[in-house]
């Protein structure tokens, strides 16, 4: 009957730690391996759209190019990347703004490239990752 009422007593005590609502990774965690993610892509758009910048007026087809094979590639990785990551629970929502306004600016790209140097449609997902502390994140081309 010990052994029962023991077992028992380990069952329920396992269960009860395992009910708790999982809090995700803490936040300095989260911002420290999204920024590791941002900076990964990072590599490759930045110096690519600085070098594109460099241009008076870079030719429409060279925008295309850029877009199609460099940016919106590894910008879609660091977003779908970033989804994989598990914010604090009591930070998701800015997460997940942060991911949507992201996913925004590169749905604009992919619908006009002219956007990666005519207009800014990371502007909102910059400042909010700036706030959060995912700087790396901020998607800028001037230093």
């Amino acid at each position: 009957m010990k052994a029962r009422t023991a077992h028992a007593v380990l069952v329920v005590a396992v269960l009860a730690t395992g009910c708790g609502e999982y809090q995700g990774a803490s936040k300095g965690d989260f911002v420290a391996k999204g920024n590791a993610i941002c900076e990964s892509s990072g590599a490759t758009v930045m110096p690519a759209l600085k070098e594109l910048q460099r241009e008076e007026v870079p030719q429409r087809g060279e925008l295309r190019g850029f877009a199609g094979d460099v940016a919106l590639p590894a910008l879609q990785e660091r977003v779908d990347e970033l989804r994989q990551l598990d914010p604090p629970s009591e930070d998701r929502g800015s997460v997940d703004e942060i991911i949507a306004s992201t996913q925004k600016g590169i749905d604009q790209i992919r619908a006009d490239p002219a956007q990666l140097v005519d207009g800014d449609p990371f502007l909102q997902a910059n400042a909010d990752a700036r706030t959060y502390g995912l700087t790396s994140c901020v998607l800028r081309a001037d230093p």
